[in-house]
């Protein structure tokens, strides 16, 4: 990390002092790899932490640099037991617990576009924004500081250049911060090694194009890397809540060769969220999974291919939001020709049959609703203000999905202007 030599250990950089070196020098070149704003005050904090008198170092010596303050957020989180709460603004038109979401791709979440959503959807009710901290690609939006994220260059941050800030923003319009985390798809992970990677029984490498590259959910040092991201992003950011994407195995047949290829694929997805609901719990993070639309209607060869058990699932979270886009359901699904032009019918029994199968547990459901045009016939405010309806007499709440940060029809379809879009007296609560 450095031309005198550093190395990473226990949440510190270690660094050993060339000739002519200064402390400042060294402050400068480690800031970005800190959680800290300021030089002066990263050299303020090395001269406490190897208890130096003054300024002036010497060669050879090794100088302990913080990568964090302590072990908590600087700001406070929700905590686990209290529910989404609304953003105090007159006219959402459902309950105060009701989760009504966005998402944001991690470019608009740093950039003044994306400050610009969170008004227009703060005043027209919204509650709770989710943001990339880790999509596809592999790359992580903070300065994460383990050995493998920095041995495969992972953290960057030009997208969202002070999360600090931005988390900040999110909680002075009374709306909670979901901080998206894209597990098994990791395009960066897999480039950098090899040995992590998804294979057929052929030795073939399993893609869904370019970007989409699947590293193996049953390796353990592929879910210690992620393990060790969500710990250091909940010791450090005021995160309300980690939602793992892509926490599932690719729609490929077995078999498929992994660490341990006579287990299901239920076993390595349900241990693994298992593990990531100690963490979360440790820090007082609620913790959410995005499980596919189709998985409501619990269909074995759906659960042999992706992992994903619900039934076991909802034991390890607090939310379970299934991706109901009607677009994605294949022509002639529940009887439907179209599919995508029905979400009115769609919505209400994935969520019926999500509740069947969550073993009774009060966890949010939520779904992720289609806030783009794809397949339906007539996308506009009607279409989801039907969605929204649908979602919101039968679940906790209901997110929007867009990838490009395109809401105006959302905004349009809850703006109330005085009076509610759709009362539901008695909304059922998380």
């Amino acid at each position: 990390m450095g031309p005198g030599g550093a190395w990473f250990s226990n949440r510190t950089i270690y660094y050993r002092v060339r000739e002519r070196d200064t402390l400042y020098e060294i402050a400068r070149l480690y800031l970005p790899h800190t959680e800290f704003r300021s030089v002066p005050g990263l050299v303020q904090v090395i001269m406490e932490t190897n208890r130096l008198a003054s300024a002036v170092i010497q060669s050879g010596q090794v100088l302990a640099i913080p990568v964090w303050s302590d072990h908590r957020p600087r700001e406070g989180g929700a905590p686990l037991d209290r529910a989404p709460r609304a953003s105090g603004r007159e006219g959402s038109g459902g309950s105060s617990n009701e989760m009504r979401g966005i998402y944001l791709n991690a470019v608009l979440a740093g950039s003044a576009s994306g400050q610009a959503i969170l008004d227009q959807f703060a005043r027209a009710g919204g509650n709770t924004i989710f943001f990339d901290v880790k999509e596809t690609d592999g790359f992580v939006n903070f300065p994460m500081q383990t050995p493998l994220a920095r041995s495969i260059e992972s953290p960057r941050s030009n997208e969202i250049p002070d999360l600090h800030r931005f988390l900040a923003s999110v909680h002075q319009r009374g709306m909670r911060a979901v901080a998206r985390v894209v597990c098994f798809a990791d395009r960066r992970l897999f480039l950098a090694r090899p040995e992590y990677r998804l294979r057929s029984e052929r030795f073939e490498d399993i893609t869904d194009g370019p970007w989409v590259c699947w590293v193996d959910p049953g390796n353990p040092n592929v879910r210690g890397y992620l393990l060790d991201l969500v710990m250091n992003l909940c010791a450090v950011y005021a995160v309300d809540e980690v939602h793992l994407d892509y926490v599932r195995y690719p729609d490929w047949p077995d078999p498929v060769l992994r660490m341990n290829p006579g287990a299901p694929r239920e076993e390595a997805i349900t241990e693994f969220v298992r593990e990531m609901q100690r963490v979360t719990q440790r820090y007082r993070r609620r913790l959410s999974l995005a499980v596919f639309g189709i998985m409501a209607w619990d269909r074995g060869d759906n659960l042999a291919i992706t992992g994903q058990n619900i039934r076991r699932l909802s034991s390890y979270c607090d939310g379970i939001h299934l991706m109901l886009y009607p677009s994605h359901f294949a022509p002639g699904f529940a009887g439907f020709a179209n599919p995508a032009d029905h979400p009115q019918a769609l919505v209400p029994a994935a969520i019926r049959n999500l509740k069947a199968l969550s073993s009774g547990r009060e966890i949010s459901i939520s779904p992720w609703l289609q806030a783009f045009d794809l397949s339906v016939t007539r996308y506009d405010t009607a279409y989801v203000r039907s969605s929204v309806e649908a979602a919101r007499n039968s679940g906790t709440g209901f997110l929007f999905w867009n990838s490009t940060g395109r809401y105006q029809e959302v905004f349009e379809a809850l703006e109330t202007r005085g009076t509610p879009v759709i009362s539901v007296p008695g909304a059922s609560t998380p």
